[in-house]
């Protein structure tokens, strides 16, 4: 396995529940499509891993954990 984790110091995942950021159209940012973590997550499903989220990481903002497989 391999695991990637991104982070950021931002104001972190607010106004939207965890459960809810994956959901096609579900987004906080006005010219927001909701869009892009549903293909994300789709994307690592695809290739047999798995995202995982936090609200608020290390560095106080969004935290996403990515792991996937080495071999399919």
């Amino acid at each position: 396995m391999v695991t990637i984790r991104i982070q950021d110091n931002g104001p972190g995942i607010e106004r939207l529940a965890l459960e809810e950021i994956w959901l096609p159209g579900r987004t906080t940012t006005d010219k927001g499509t909701g869009l892009g973590l549903a293909i994300v997550k789709d994307v690592v499903e695809g290739l047999r891993g798995r995202v995982e989220a936090e609200a608020h990481g290390e560095l106080g903002g969004a935290s996403f954990t990515i792991t996937l497989p080495l071999k399919t």
